[in-house]
């Protein structure tokens, strides 16, 4: 077991990046007391201190364990304040993952709850709304949160300013996720709620912590867009073809205008269908012949598809109000014949040379015109009945 767990050990850290060793601050040093540390430390809950130092931070546990970050390797730092949560964090996205305890990763977090959290053991109901005490402790939660994210947010700007003053030529800013941009989508296995920043799409309150970077997408497509349909599904196509596209599931439709909105911002390309892509299969298939790829049009596939389904449907719409029957039935219903030596209707009333006067037809042409209908029926009638051997002009025609 000791041999299988060096072993172990030894594959993990293969792969890990030397990392400069951390020169101490002299002077005031930025510090957080009393945070917890994220991935945990051997298992198990700890508690210590965070430093910012001339390249880098140091957590330091109560038990006098270490981890070092060094301002060089960090790629992203998030400062979320607490307010439908219960926890206010800070949290690094780095370039190359470090050991945090056996632990190889490249997110670590340093939280504190954001109030304590006490629960009624004494099984009595509930206080009123109105209760002294109950209006108490809500005003002490509102101070004891607002005093906390003050305190990280102090945090982060002394880091920035040690990072300006000692490393000048790194841009370390601390991102602040907007909240109102927010939506709700399953990146893994449970539904999390997802938030930009200004590089980033992150969801940091929970593990597996989520952080996609906007410079590594290439296009996003989203599928399964109908209006019969309440969700959607995202997926993130990245700039490096070997790894898999990353998909976020059952995202309600209501978000779609806002995220195309804040794509569109980020000059990010993308696609939408009604369908669900096989994507193992399309990547396989580019990452097989690249330049052939793009050769062939690239992304472009996917703008067809959405046109073939448009067509599908506007065809599908229009063959819905298409008459039925030959076009000579059609004609038919509107055809008059006339006889030998008569008028037909239509003639009778399209006819300019007809006997019609400025005031109109007098009593006597009506008289005749309904006397003249009236014998051209009853031998349409005759010869529908006893068959006629004389053929009509539309067999004529015909």
């Amino acid at each position: 077991k000791r041999i299988a767990a060096r072993e172990k050990d030894r594959r993990e850290r293969a792969d890990l990046v030397d990392q400069e060793r951390l020169r101490l601050l002299k002077g005031p040093i930025p510090r957080l007391s009393s945070v917890e540390i994220r991935p945990r430390l051997a298992g198990r809950k700890e508690i210590g201190v965070l430093e910012a130092h001339a390249n880098g931070l140091r957590f330091t546990s109560r038990t006098g364990a270490r981890v070092d970050i060094i301002y060089a390797n960090i790629r992203h730092a998030f400062f979320q304040p607490s307010k439908s949560e219960l926890i206010v964090l800070i949290h690094f996205h780095l370039h190359n993952p470090i050991m945090v305890g056996k632990k190889k990763t490249k997110d670590v977090q340093f939280l504190q709850m954001a109030y304590n959290v006490e629960r009624n053991l004494s099984g009595r109901n509930a206080r009123s709304a109105f209760d002294i005490d109950e209006l108490e402790d809500e005003q002490r939660e509102r101070r004891e949160r607002a005093k906390k994210n003050a305190n990280f947010k102090k945090f982060a700007e002394a880091v920035e300013a040690v990072v300006e003053t000692n490393k000048p030529d790194l841009d370390l800013q601390f991102d602040v996720p907007y909240r109102d941009l927010g939506f709700h989508g399953v990146p893994e296995r449970s539904t999390v709620f997802l938030q930009p920043t200004v590089n980033c799409l992150v969801h940091l309150v929970e593990t597996p912590f989520v952080v996609i970077t906007i410079d590594d997408i290439e296009i996003v497509h989203f599928e399964r867009v109908r209006f019969s349909l309440r969700n959607f599904d995202m997926v993130i196509v990245w700039k490096d073809y070997s790894k898999a596209p990353l998909h976020i599931n059952s995202i309600e439709s209501k978000y779609l205008d806002a995220i195309k909105e804040w794509l569109d911002g980020n000059n990010v390309k993308f696609y939408e269908g009604q369908a669900n892509l096989n994507w193992t299969a399309v990547m396989k298939h580019i990452t097989d012949d690249v330049p052939g790829f793009f050769t062939d049009g690239g992304w472009s596939f996917l703008e067809d598809d959405d046109e073939e389904e448009e067509e599908v449907i506007a065809d599908s719409d229009e063959s819905e109000f298409e008459p039925s029957g030959d076009d000579d039935d059609d004609d038919d219903e509107f055809e008059f014949e006339s006889g030998e030596g008569t008028e037909s209707s239509y003639s009778a009333i399209s006819n300019p040379d007809d006997e019609l006067s400025e005031e109109g037809l007098d009593d006597e042409a009506l008289e005749r015109e309904a006397r003249r209908e009236d014998m051209k029926r009853s031998r349409r009638e005759r010869d529908d009945v006893l068959g006629s051997s004389r053929p009509s002009k539309r067999s004529k025609h015909r």
